[in-house]
């Protein structure tokens, strides 16, 4: 009872008042996931001990510790222990299934005295460690040797420069609306046998029957333009008196019409689908300043068209096919057009804080196979290859700091401005891209191990979208490593180790790399050339050049080998993808029975006949593909390497 209620005579409130329940203080995520940080580096630690341990077969022989006698009666002395009658020992040595220690202790009060004789005999000085052997892993950090390659910077600087497209001919120069339906209708359905496979952004089951019905829609005018300029080698338009370039000048034309009679509408997906094909008409054009505009307006829409379908993608189960076809449409042109985002604020405004774009795909999820794509097999693995680029491009995509973090690191080193980078970083990343690699299943793996060199026996068997996602894997490990990794000409490797994170460990892992591209590169052109990406090949081509100067013979002469692959690749790809814009046709009136095969043989007809009958028009702009090839010959000249000329 209290002072004031004893003296009052009254009864204590103090004393019955309850106690309120008050709830626990919550968690907070940052300090959740500053534990969870704290024991993911001990278990980096554990780690590296363990393979410390295991790279060397230590045979230590411990004495027991001496014991005092017993005191008798009037014995004064206690100080003269008598000796061990036995010996401890402790063998370790790597099995097949992990380390072995074999001891001679028997009872198990001895343990104790052991752990700590032993601990005191395994932190010898003699006995080597690796530099990450307890440290801190997150003060740790790596300098980037190349924050950016010549190469890259010569790609951006292409992609920078804006070339003015010249003007063609009126409609007329194309044989009326018939011819122009005509080839519509041919493009359509090549594109879905072909292009889709390779970026199956839209769902087939439901956009093919559309395009089919509606040929002069804007969206099927904007496809057939950007498969007119594609490198897809099945189209060849003998019989017409136009270029595959000019025909796709003239549907680009008409869908940016379409397009700018619904641009200020509300948003849509047909909408957002042709701004999709009207951009990569701009690419492959090199008409630079309009596809960064294509690319902001596109984004935009993207982001605005995710309050609508999100509620369907979370739900699928209730609405119907046709709405869960359209909103899986729309999130495989959201990923894609996040990645032309990003890629322009790199290349013109030189961004380092990607936080709003890269955060912006939170809740929508990785492409799915629907239903309707699993009852055709090559759909199928098409949309899983998709799904597994998306998972590469997200990469990490862990919730911790550390993740968060590795991931901003990552795409700051694309843009080559840094020059280190905390290892921390680069081990995550490198754990998820392992955790990618052990997903997947084991008929799509073409190596024994993660950093093993590939076997060509399995390129060999595997499908073509398998060879595309080993190919995506590969390049997304080799342009992490190539910023670490040590100048080839700088090393021999003789203390390269796997246990240790420095610019030699990356050299291999590039030496890898580059050995698994070549042939994934040269079996892909073999089967499906539309799909090769040359600017990669291209690339892979600069990196090889620089590995054929190494100090490790082993990694020189595999480089060289390689290259000569490599570079047999890229003369074909020359020889197949120039020319569009100047390739003869024939000058006889177009008709809808005009020539659509495969052959990519040029026409007979003389060409100064088919200029003269064609003087209305001009010389079409320097496509993508010519433009590449020409600036990467100047490259190349400037670096030394020079290729022979191929055999015909």
């Amino acid at each position: 009872m209290c002072e004031r209620c004893r003296k009052m005579y009254l009864p204590c409130l103090f004393k019955f008042t309850t106690k309120p329940k008050l709830s626990k203080k919550p968690l907070t995520v940052s300090k959740r996931n500053r534990v969870l940080d704290d024991i993911w580096n001990l278990e980096l630690q554990v780690t590296a001990m363990e393979d410390l341990l295991g790279s060397h077969d230590v045979a230590i022989r411990l004495q027991q510790p001496k014991r005092k006698k017993p005191a008798k009666p009037g014995d004064q002395s206690t100080d003269h222990p008598t000796p061990p009658d036995n010996r401890w020992s402790l063998v370790l040595s790597r099995k097949k299934d992990g380390l072995r220690l074999d001891t001679s202790i028997r009872t198990t009060s001895d343990i104790m005295i052991f752990l700590n004789e032993a601990i005191g005999q395994l932190a010898a000085a003699d006995v080597p460690r690796t530099p990450l052997y307890h440290t801190n892993r997150i003060d740790q950090s790596l300098q980037v040797v190349i924050p950016i390659l010549p190469i890259e910077l010569m790609l951006r600087q292409m992609f920078r420069e804006a070339i003015a497209a010249r003007q063609f001919g009126s409609n007329d120069d194309f044989g009326g609306d018939q011819s122009v339906t005509y080839l519509k209708a041919q493009f359509i359905n090549m594109y879905f046998n072909c292009l889709y496979l390779v970026h199956p952004i839209i769902v087939r089951s439901l956009f093919q029957p559309y395009l089919n019905r509606n040929l002069n829609s804007m969206l099927a005018t904007a496809l057939a333009a950007a498969v007119a300029y594609s490198q897809c080698q099945h189209i060849n338009l003998a019989g017409f008196p136009f270029t595959r370039q000019e025909l796709g000048t003239h549907l680009r034309k008409q869908a940016r019409a379409q397009l700018e009679t619904v641009l200020f509408d509300e948003p849509t997906l047909l909408s957002l689908a042709t701004l999709w094909y009207l951009l990569e008409c701009s690419f492959l054009t090199l008409e630079n300043k309009q596809a960064r505009t294509y690319t902001t307006i596109g984004w935009r829409m993207a982001v605005l068209l995710k309050d609508t379908y999100m509620p369907i993608l979370i739900c699928p189960e209730r609405h119907s096919v046709d709405q869960v076809a359209e909103a899986e449409s729309w999130r495989r042109i959201f990923y894609r057009l996040r990645y032309c985002e990003i890629c322009m604020e790199m290349i013109y405004n030189g961004h380092v804080d990607f936080t709003m774009v890269l955060q912006s795909h939170t809740g929508v999820g990785y492409p799915i196979l629907l239903p309707c794509e699993a009852q055709d097999e090559k759909t199928r693995q098409a949309s899983l290859t998709f799904r597994f680029g998306v998972e590469l491009m997200l990469l990490p995509e862990t919730p911790s700091d550390v993740g968060q973090a590795a991931k901003m690191t990552r795409h700051r080193m694309d843009m080559g401005v840094l020059e280190k980078t905390p290892t921390s970083h680069i081990e995550h990343i490198e754990m998820e891209l392992a955790k990618l690699w052990v997903e997947q299943l084991q008929h799509h793996r073409i190596s024994d191990g993660l950093t093993e060199y590939i076997r060509l026996d399995r390129v060999r068997e595997v499908s073509s979208e398998v060879i595309r996602m080993n190919l995506y894997f590969y390049l997304t490990w080799m342009t992490m490593e190539i910023r670490i990794m040590e100048p080839p000409s700088n090393t021999d490797l003789s203390g390269a180790s796997f246990n240790r994170l420095d610019g030699d460990r990356a050299l291999i892992l590039v030496s890898v790399c580059c050995d698994a591209l070549t042939h994934l590169f040269q079996m892909l052109h073999y089967r499906m050339p539309c799909a090769v990406e040359l600017h990669w090949l291209i690339v892979t081509v600069d990196v090889l050049g620089r590995l054929t100067a190494c100090g490790n013979a082993a990694i020189r002469s595999r480089a060289v080998l390689n290259l000569q692959i490599a570079s047999i690749v890229l003369r074909k790809s020359r020889r197949e993808y120039s020319g569009f814009s100047c390739s003869s046709s024939c000058a006889s009136p177009p008709s809808s029975q005009g020539s659509m095969s495969s052959d990519h043989s040029s026409s007979t007809v003389d060409s100064d006949q088919f200029s003269e009958d064609r003087s209305v028009l001009v010389a079409d702009v320097s496509t993508y593909f010519d433009e590449l090839h020409k600036r990467s010959d100047d490259y190349f000249e400037t670096q030394s390497l020079t290729f022979e000329p191929m055999e015909q």
